[in-house]
């Protein structure tokens, strides 16, 4: 919920990416659940995929996270 709080705040869209892997799974779950909020979620192949991921949307100017 902090992470939608703090996209809200800084007026700009949510994307978690992640490699589905406990205890991360459920944050991804979790976030997933909240489209409705402006959040986008993106279940990557790799750790190496999701961090890239995050580079390139906060580099485009999304809120962007990863676990």
């Amino acid at each position: 919920m902090g992470l939608i709080a703090a996209a809200t705040q800084a007026k700009k869209q949510l994307l978690y990416a992640s490699y589905p892997i406990t205890p991360a799974s459920d944050i991804l779950h979790e976030l997933a659940r909240h489209e409705t909020l402006g959040v986008k979620v993106f279940q990557a192949e790799d750790e190496i995929a999701a961090m890239c991921a995050v580079i390139g949307a906060a580099y485009g100017g999304a809120f962007a996270a990863t676990g």
